[in-house]
């Protein structure tokens, strides 16, 4: 753990040295010199190739894809194209084994983080709860579907500029490192539903639908990515579940709360623009309560989730009054802190270990 303290604390030194964060280089910086440090610590860590683990899983495949020959990369696994193919690539550019664990981290950092500085103004909370609510634990293991979700972020530009193509083909790059990312491809065409009781209606209809066609999606789900999705999942602790779960809920009550302000004053200025976010968040929580039939419902969700990421830290300290924010700041900043050294507790990444300590 004192590897992972050590993040949190260099992240907060950062944010520190630069300041209140408010201009918009203050932003860049932060976010440039608080990534490098996280992608350092998720890189650094120790893979190899002789031990069993999705960690150690990746490695190997990354070792083996440098010796085969080109014509076979597509041949020799029922993994996706474009990871494989970025393997195939790299491998040849970076032989090092290291190389794919340096990479994944790269590629989601950068990614979140610039979803991050386009949609967030409380760029150093945002990096808080992007570490705390789930989604970058996830990514220390899961690979494939951790690069499909950066690449589903990026899509959200698209989203906002209703730029159907450029959505349509990032979707489908993010298809070729694992194919749940299909799942995001309904965000371009609800992205502008405003909240209200009728579309809350709406989503709650499509949620006891979705309970009824179960059986046949975790056959398509199975079918589709080779895996077996029929597993039902237990309740077990439900800590966990009641913090996700808790999560999605401020963040739509948030969003709510937000519009209508906007619509007591009468403004029509800047009304809807945040809708993607509610329906990201409302569409992350219906995938995840799913979890309690089946708990691959619970990675799908991650999918969704980084609206929570960009919509809490903005929304929650203005509702506190200007005699209690920095008190609020504060503790808000050790929960998501102790959040996140929870959510490591338990995991194969809460006893670090270096690449170079082998």
């Amino acid at each position: 753990m004192v590897v992972w303290v050590a993040l949190l604390i260099w992240i907060t030194v950062v944010k520190g040295y630069l300041g209140s964060l408010l201009s918009d280089k203050q932003k860049k910086l932060f976010l440039l010199l608080s990534g490098i440090g996280v992608v350092f610590v998720m890189g650094a860590r120790y893979a190899d190739p002789a031990l069993k683990g999705d960690l150690n899983n990746y490695a190997r495949m990354y070792m083996k894809m440098g010796m085969i020959p080109w014509n076979e990369v597509l041949l020799n696994s029922d993994l996706e194209p474009g990871y494989l193919l970025l393997n195939k690539i790299c491998s040849v550019v970076f032989p090092w084994t290291q190389s794919i664990v340096f990479i994944e981290a790269f590629i989601c950092i950068y990614f979140t983080f610039r979803f991050i500085y386009l949609n967030s103004d409380d760029v150093y909370l945002a990096v808080l709860m992007y570490l705390a609510q789930g989604l970058f634990i996830f990514e220390l293991t899961g690979f494939r579907q951790a690069i499909a979700i950066s690449l589903c972020l990026y899509s959200i530009e698209f989203v906002k500029k209703r730029n159907l193509l450029g959505f349509l083909i990032t979707i489908a790059l993010a298809c070729s490192f694992h194919t749940t990312a299909i799942v995001f491809l309904p965000i371009y065409f609800i992205a502008n539903f405003r909240p209200s009781m009728k579309n809350g209606i709406l989503y709650g209809i499509g949620y006891y639908l979705l309970l009824g066609m179960i059986p046949n999606l975790l056959l398509w789900g199975s079918e589709l990515t080779g895996s077996d999705y029929s597993v039902a999942s237990s309740w077990g602790n439900f800590t966990g579940p009641a913090i996700n779960i808790v999560i999605y809920v401020v963040a739509m009550w948030l969003i709510l709360r937000e519009n209508k302000i906007i619509c007591k004053t009468g403004s029509e200025i800047g009304y809807g623009t945040n809708n993607w976010r509610w329906n990201m968040a409302i569409l992350g929580l219906i995938v995840y309560l799913l979890r309690f039939i089946s708990l691959p419902f619970e990675r799908i969700s991650f999918y969704f989730s980084a609206s929570t990421i960009v919509t809490i830290p903005d929304r929650i300290i203005p509702i506190f009054s200007d005699n209690s924010k920095k008190v609020a700041y504060i503790l808000i900043v050790l929960l998501l802190s102790f959040l996140f050294l929870y959510r490591l507790h338990g995991t194969g990444a809460s006893i670090y270990r270096f690449f170079w300590t082998k």
